[in-house]
């Protein structure tokens, strides 16, 4: 008969977290979803942009209509607003809207690409984690 190993697992990832930390888990994960959300509907919208005839004149220099990193996104929405006429009506809306989105994008950013290093306190609940930016 072979040896054999048996693994008993006697905790959880989330054993000694405090009280709350559920509903803190929920809210990042409501966050995320959202995020997803606008950003499907963001993306849908600038590529119908994009599919004006006039929109050729902004277009970036790479293969895709519509850049894939969200940077890139933002920057070919601000320039279509502010170049093509046919979008001024909504022009102060629509800077608003993406250096909104973008405040949150960052925050996003921070709160996916850490390394979380547990719960620091209770009130409020409050997490310590890390972040280093590429440059």
């Amino acid at each position: 008969m072979a040896p054999s190993i048996k693994i008993t697992m006697h905790s959880t990832p989330f054993d000694g977290e405090p009280e709350g930390a559920a509903a803190y888990y929920e809210a990042i994960g409501r966050l995320m979803f959202l995020w997803g959300r606008f950003d499907h509907s963001f993306g849908s919208t600038l590529l119908a942009i994009m599919s004006l005839p006039e929109a050729e004149t902004i277009r970036e220099p790479i293969q895709e209509r519509v850049p894939s990193s969200f940077g890139r996104r933002v920057n070919l929405w601000k320039r279509a607003f502010k170049k093509l006429p046919r979008l001024e009506p909504w022009k102060a809306n629509a800077v608003t809207l993406i250096e909104r989105a973008n405040d949150v994008f960052l925050d996003r950013s921070a709160i996916v690409h850490s390394s979380w290093q547990g719960f620091t306190g209770n009130d409020p609940l409050t997490v310590r984690f890390s972040n280093h930016r590429h440059k």
